[in-house]
């Protein structure tokens, strides 16, 4: 079986200046507004975990507002730049790894739509067990049918899985999350459909 994930990666590790040169440095209103959900009503000492932090675009956001984020990627060549900034970053690969600690939070800004369905399911058990009761896991995904290799932002092909929302909510469901907000959003970017998710463990 094609290992979509190592392929993801490594098209991460040879393609970081393309990325950070063509993602803005300015995080969408609708962004902003979903991780502003995700982070109400948690004391400032929250633990909060990043998932995917690439190089600390949203952490950014989320620590100018006075909370600590333990910043984590699968791309080396990403921690390394995290690193520089916050020594206490590290490499995590939500399929291959152990998540050590539990948390308030955990986030994942695009970055489960770069895994297959099953694998999916599986980071989805994975975050929900690392997180502490009434804890909250915010992520997003993009909207659409099937699976494809995408090459935009001039970087090598990246694994790219599509989702419907009626179809995340029933992975969130099974996974055992009772209470989740979950809504389609096309305004923030011209090329994507993005299903934004804020859902809370019991």
């Amino acid at each position: 079986m094609e290992d979509t994930n190592k392929k993801t990666i490594d098209a991460y590790e040879v393609s970081i200046d393309q990325y950070i040169l063509n993602t803005p440095n300015k995080r969408g209103a609708v962004v902003e507004a979903w991780i502003d959900k995700a982070i109400k009503g948690l004391a400032q000492d929250a633990q909060i975990l990043e998932i995917g932090s690439g190089y600390g675009r949203d952490a950014t956001y989320i620590e100018d507002k006075g909370f600590h984020v333990e910043k984590t990627d699968a791309t080396q060549g990403f921690v390394d730049i995290l690193v520089g900034k916050d020594p206490t970053s590290h490499t995590l690969n939500i399929v291959t790894d152990e998540i050590a600690s539990t948390y308030d939070l955990i986030i994942a800004n695009a970055v489960l739509l770069h895994l297959n369905d099953e694998q999916t399911r599986e980071a989805t058990k994975k975050i929900y067990n690392a997180l502490h009761s009434q804890g909250t896991f915010a992520f997003t995904l993009k909207q659409g049918e099937g699976s494809a290799w995408q090459t935009n932002k001039d970087m090598a092909p990246r694994f790219f899985n599509y989702w419907h929302k009626k179809d995340v909510v029933k992975i969130l469901s099974d996974t055992g999350f009772t209470s989740f907000d979950a809504w389609v959003d096309e305004t923030d970017s011209p090329s994507a459909i993005w299903i934004m998710v804020v859902a809370r463990k019991a």
